[in-house]
């Protein structure tokens, strides 16, 4: 009986072999599919821009689209990004971090076309409009690359807003040079007028205790690139954060003073974070040509190691806010780089002069 099946076998595998290997071949096909799921889930990302690949990505349909996160290609520190210290100036982190989400999410999506209702996949007029926190922990050189990463906080967002993690690391990851949470970005509505409007949480003002000094204004005229190409009548938050660096170097004594403060006391006066910092709409708009003023007040912490400067754009005119945040300026000592409250008398009387 044996030796009968195995002659009817062959027989059947001789003249079917197609049945033979049918059930072999699905089986190693549905191994391979099980284990390409598995390998690929961490690493899908549906903004392949960055990439020279030419695979295109898949989307389920009337399914949202998948932005977990991004990571860019190494991108170069230019004369134009760089502060007196030869350093990335503390406004344009946010304009490199402003150019990663563009090149990852909303360009990409042109050319990826997915089924989704996030911001920066459907729209190219969004803005960033605040931030929770960014630390300002090393910083890229002149020459120097740097690479940016960006997590969606998804449970935040929504078709009108998304909430970011940034990071900005060296190419290899060893150095984190910069991180932000809960960075805002919001895409524009249309107003009565048929005009671009943002819906922004309200924020209230500033309301600081007895360790609180005076306040302390200066007036600044807007220049016709300084607005929001998307939200015009407004300035972008990174313009705002020059605002607010202008006004802070002017009360500790203007360029003279930082300069001697640098070469010959050694010390480094450098912005070590930004919190709070929004945008806000109180229903005034500037314009090219108009003032805006910058009201700053301060906390002086630890001998003068840590100024909290608390900092409001206004309109000139009629005194409503455009923006606010709070900018911790940190004393460094230029030889080891570290803190110090060693402070030259001429600061600390340039401190008790603005209380």
């Amino acid at each position: 009986h044996t030796q009968v099946f195995y002659t009817m076998a062959v027989r059947a595998i001789l003249q079917f072999p197609g049945l033979f290997w049918l059930p072999f071949t699905l089986s190693l096909q549905s191994t391979h599919i099980g284990v390409a799921r598995q390998r690929s889930l961490p690493q899908i990302s549906h903004f392949r821009h960055w990439s020279s690949s030419t695979e295109q990505p898949t989307t389920p349909p009337n399914a949202r689209s998948a932005v977990p996160g991004f990571t860019t290609p190494p991108m170069q520190v230019f004369i134009e990004d760089t502060d007196a210290y030869g350093i990335m100036y503390n406004g344009n982190y946010l304009r490199a971090y402003d150019r990663a989400l563009h090149m990852s999410t909303t360009t990409a999506a042109k050319e990826n076309p997915i089924n989704g209702n996030f911001v920066t996949s459907q729209h190219e007029g969004w803005s960033i409009v605040s931030l929770g926190k960014q630390k300002f922990i090393s910083s890229p050189t002149l020459g120097n690359s740097f690479v940016i990463e960006g997590t969606l906080k998804e449970e935040l967002t929504n078709e009108d807003c998304e909430l970011w993690d940034m990071k900005m690391t060296s190419p290899d990851g060893a150095t984190t040079y910069n991180t932000i949470t809960d960075l805002h970005i919001a895409k524009p509505c249309s107003g009565e007028d048929n005009s671009n409007i943002f819906r922004l949480q309200p924020m209230e003002s500033f309301v600081l205790d007895d360790s609180g000094n005076g306040i302390n204004c200066a007036s600044f005229i807007v220049y016709r690139d300084e607005i929001d190409a998307h939200w015009q009548g407004h300035l972008p938050l990174r313009n705002v954060l020059n605002l607010f660096e202008r006004h802070r170097s002017i009360m500790l004594g203007g360029p003279e003073v930082l300069n001697r403060l640098q070469k010959e006391d050694g010390i480094l006066a450098v912005v070590a974070s930004i919190r709070d910092c929004c945008l806000i709409d109180e229903g005034v708009v500037c314009y090219p040509g108009q003032k805006v003023c910058v009201e700053t007040t301060f906390v002086v912490k630890r001998k003068g190691m840590i100024v909290d400067f608390y900092q409001t754009l206004k309109s000139s005119t009629d005194d409503l806010r455009l923006a606010q945040g709070v900018v911790t300026l940190m004393m460094i000592n230029a030889e080891t780089g570290r803190p110090t409250s060693k402070l030259p008398t001429d600061l600390v009387r340039r401190f008790l002069e603005l209380t």
